[in-house]
C-alpha cells in the first residue's frame, strides 16, 4: 500500500515539473515521498525482525514438541514397565553405608536442581491478571460476608449455621484455601515441590475450616494425610539415594497401611457410624487405599518398582483429593447460600420464586465439578489423562458419511449441548424481560412481550444454526429441504403458518393486549 502510495505521488511530482510557479508544492510533495520512504524502510526493518522472531518461536515450538514426546514416550515406558520387575527383589539390594560426605552431596545435588527449577519457574510465572482477578473476587467475598451478617439472621434460617462458620471464625482461613485452589486450578503445571507445599497449605487450612464439620475423628484424619502427604514428597530426595528409597517405600506403603486399617476397623466396629457423612465415607473409600497401599508394599518387595510407586501416589494423591473437594466444595456452597440469602431481601425483586430453583442447581453444578475434578487427579496420578483424553477426542472425532453429510459423536454432542444452552438462554431472556424489567419500565401493554419474543425467536434461530454449524452439517444442503418445505407449506400447512404470522402481527401491531378481554357472541 505504501508503495502505491509513493508511485501517485512521484507521478504527481512529475506532472507539476512543467509547472514553474508552485515550488512550494514541490517541496511539500518530496517532504511526503521522502516520509514514505522512511515509513517503508521501518517498515521493512521491523519486517525482518519479526521474521527472526518468527523463526526462533519455531525452533523454540520444535523444541517443546520434542520434550513433549519424549515425556510421552517415558510415560508409556512406564505404563509397559508396571507388571516387569525391573529391580532386583528388596531381600538382593545391598544398602551400602556411606559417610557424611556422600549424604551431603546427595543433598545438595538435589537442593541445587529443584532450586534451580523453582527459580526458572517463578521467574517465568506471569501473574498480574490472576492477581488482580483473585484481589477483585476477596473484596467481593468481604462485602458478601457484610451484607449477609447485616440482615440479622437466626438459627432457623437453612444453612445460616453453616455460613455462620465459614464466613465468621474461620472466615479467613477459608479465603486463604479459596486463594490457593484458585491458584492451583489457574496455573495446573507446577514444579513437584511447589505443588506439594500449596498442597500442604491447603491441607493445614482446611483442618481449621472443616473441624466443626468433620468432628474430632476427621480432625485426626486430616493431619494424617498431612503426613502422608510429606512421606510422599519426601520420595523426592530418597531418589537420590539409590537403594535407601526401595526400604523408604517400604515404609511408606506400611504407614499407610496401617493408617487405613485403622480406619477400616473403627467403621466395622461401628464406633463412626454416629460420625459425619465425611468420615463414614473416608472409612469406605479407607478399603481402596488399603488394598492399593498393599499392592505398593508387596510390588516394592518383589522389584516391581514402577507399580509400587504408582499405586502410592494414586492412593495418597485420591484419598487427599476427596478431603481437598470436599472442603472447598463446602466452601463454594456457603458462598452461594450467602449470595442467594442476600439476593432475597432484595424488595421489588420478580425473580424471587426462581431463586431457590437457581440456587439448587448451582449446587448440584458443584458437586457435578467437583466430581469431574477428582476423576481427573486421579487419572493425572495415574499417569493416564492425556492418552485417556487424546482417546475420546480421537473417538468423538471420528466421521461417519450418512448419504451426502459427514458426522461426528463429538459433533452430535455439540449440536445438543448447544440447542439445550439455546433454550436455557432463551427461557431465561423470557422471565428477565417480562418479569424483572417490564415492571420497572413504563412502557405499553404488550410491548414487552413482543420485544421478549423477538429476542427469544432471534436466540432460537441463531442458536438452532450455530449447533448445524458446529455438528458439521452444511446448511447448503438444506436448499432442498427448504424447497421442499415451500410445497407443502403451499400445500398442506396454510393453516399453520397462516395461524403463526397472524400471531405474529397480532404481537407487533397488538390490536388485542395481553389482559383483554376478547366477546365473540355468548363466550
Amino acid at each position: 500500500d505504501l508503495k502505491f502510495i509513493r508511485k501517485e505521488w512521484t507521478l504527481t511530482l512529475e506532472a507539476t515539473k512543467e509547472a514553474e510557479d508552485v515550488p512550494e508544492l514541490k517541496e511539500r510533495i518530496n517532504n511526503i515521498i521522502t516520509e514514505i520512504d522512511g515509513v517503508i524502510e521501518a517498515f521493512e526493518e521491523q519486517v525482518g525482525y519479526l521474521i527472526k522472531l518468527e523463526a526462533l518461536i519455531t525452533d523454540v515450538m520444535s523444541f517443546s514438541d520434542i520434550i513433549i514426546e519424549d515425556v510421552g514416550e517415558l510415560q508409556q515406558n512406564l505404563r509397559d514397565s508396571l507388571f516387569i520387575a525391573r529391580e532386583a527383589p528388596i531381600w538382593q539390594i545391598s544398602l551400602e553405608t556411606h559417610n557424611m560426605d556422600y549424604f551431603k552431596g546427595r543433598i545438595d545435588k538435589f537442593s541445587g536442581e529443584n532450586s534451580k527449577i523453582l527459580r526458572n519457574y517463578f521467574q517465568s510465572l506471569n501473574i498480574r491478571f490472576s492477581l488482580i482477578l483473585l484481589l477483585i473476587i476477596v473484596a467481593l467475598l468481604f462485602q458478601l460476608r457484610r451484607r449477609y451478617f447485616k440482615l440479622g439472621l437466626n438459627e432457623e434460617v437453612p444453612g445460616y449455621v453453616n455460613t455462620k462458620r465459614m464466613l465468621g471464625k474461620k472466615f479467613y482461613a477459608s479465603l486463604l484455601s479459596l486463594a490457593i485452589f484458585l491458584f492451583i486450578f489457574m496455573f495446573p503445571y507446577n514444579p513437584l515441590a511447589f505443588t506439594a507445599f500449596l498442597a500442604l497449605l491447603l491441607l493445614i487450612s482446611l483442618s481449621f475450616v472443616l473441624a466443626e464439620f468433620i468432628g474430632a475423628n476427621g480432625k485426626r484424619v486430616t493431619w494424617m494425610l498431612v503426613i502422608l502427604l510429606l512421606l510422599n514428597q519426601f520420595e523426592i530426595i530418597m531418589w537420590y539415594f539409590a537403594d535407601w528409597a526401595r526400604l523408604y517405600i517400604a515404609i511408606e506403603s506400611s504407614i499407610l497401611m496401617g493408617a487405613a486399617l485403622l480406619l477400616i476397623t473403627q467403621y466395622r466396629r461401628k464406633a463412626l457410624l454416629k460420625e459425619s457423612p465425611f468420615m463414614r465415607f473416608s472409612a469406605r473409600f479407607a478399603f481402596i487405599v488399603f488394598v492399593l497401599a498393599v499392592i505398593a508394599f508387596f510390588a516394592n518387595i518383589l522389584g516391581y518398582l514402577d507399580l509400587s510407586v504408582l499405586m502410592l501416589k494414586v492412593a495418597i494423591n485420591a484419598a487427599i483429593s476427596i478431603l481437598l473437594l470436599y472442603g472447598i466444595s463446602k466452601i463454594f456452597k456457603v458462598i452461594v447460600i450467602a449470595l442467594f440469602t442476600v439476593l432475597r431481601t432484595i424488595r421489588d425483586q420478580n425473580l424471587l420464586k426462581y431463586l431457590d430453583k437457581i440456587e439448587l442447581r448451582t449446587i448440584n453444578i458443584i458437586n457435578i465439578l467437583a466430581v469431574i475434578y477428582f476423576f481427573s487427579t486421579v487419572l493425572t496420578s495415574l499417569e493416564v489423562r492425556r492418552p485417556v483424553i487424546e482417546y475420546l477426542t480421537r473417538n468423538l472425532e471420528e466421521k461417519w458419511i450418512v448419504g451426502t453429510m459427514t458426522v461426528s459423536v463429538g459433533g452430535i454432542l455439540l449440536l445438543i449441548t448447544i440447542l439445550l444452552l439455546t433454550f436455557i438462554i432463551s427461557k431465561f431472556f423470557k422471565i428477565l424481560i417480562e418479569e424483572e424489567i417490564a415492571p420497572r419500565v413504563k412502557l405499553p401493554k404488550g410491548v414487552p412481550f413482543a420485544i421478549s419474543v423477538t429476542i427469544r425467536y432471534f436466540i432460537i434461530v441463531l442458536g438452532f444454526v450455530m449447533a448445524l454449524s458446529a455438528a458439521g452439517i452444511d446448511l447448503s444442503k438444506f436448499g432442498l429441504i427448504a424447497g421442499a418445505l415451500g410445497i407443502g407449506i403451499g400445500f398442506g400447512l396454510q393453516n399453520i403458518v397462516n395461524n403463526f404470522i397472524s400471531g405474529l402481527i397480532l404481537i407487533y401491531e397488538r390490536p388485542i393486549q395481553v389482559e383483554d378481554t376478547i366477546e365473540i357472541n355468548t363466550l
